[in-house]
């Protein structure tokens, strides 16, 4: 019994580690081998400070379960969903609840009110929620 237990037990650690080496190497393809994007964001915000903008991007991180130091990897252009899809390929069992974690700390943080449209997710640009986390704080 207890062989039989140490076996599943090293399968399943087997496979949970297969799954983030390959997660990683998602990343590191699409986002992480690119250079810094803090001149596409100076350019796209010229008047926001620099902190405002890595402190959008680390609440983006942050919220999924990214290292902190790729957060510049991130253009205003991205769209999180692609990122998310990014890291769940459809294998895993279930996902860490990132984009809800995301939109929750976009209302509760920046004020940000989500649209009801359902197609929403799929056409936001990070550029375009860091514009609205600035319209909410210039209004508030």
């Amino acid at each position: 019994m207890t062989y039989t237990f140490a076996i599943v037990l090293a399968v399943f650690i087997a496979i949970a580690l297969l799954g983030e080496y390959l997660r990683g190497r998602r990343l590191r393809r699409k986002y992480w081998s690119r250079p810094c994007a803090g001149v596409q964001w100076r350019r796209a915000f010229p008047d926001a400070p620099k902190a405002e903008i890595r402190a959008f991007l680390q609440a983006f991180v942050d919220d999924f379960g990214l290292r902190p130091k790729e957060r510049l990897k991130f253009r205003p252009s991205d769209r999180p969903v692609d990122v998310y899809r990014t890291i769940y390929t459809g294998m895993e069992f279930d996902d860490g609840l990132e984009w809800e974690s995301f939109l929750r700390t976009m209302e509760k943080e920046y004020g940000v009110r989500i649209p009801e449209d359902p197609k929403w997710p799929e056409r936001i640009t990070l550029g375009e929620l860091f514009a609205m986390t600035r319209a909410t704080q210039r209004a508030g």
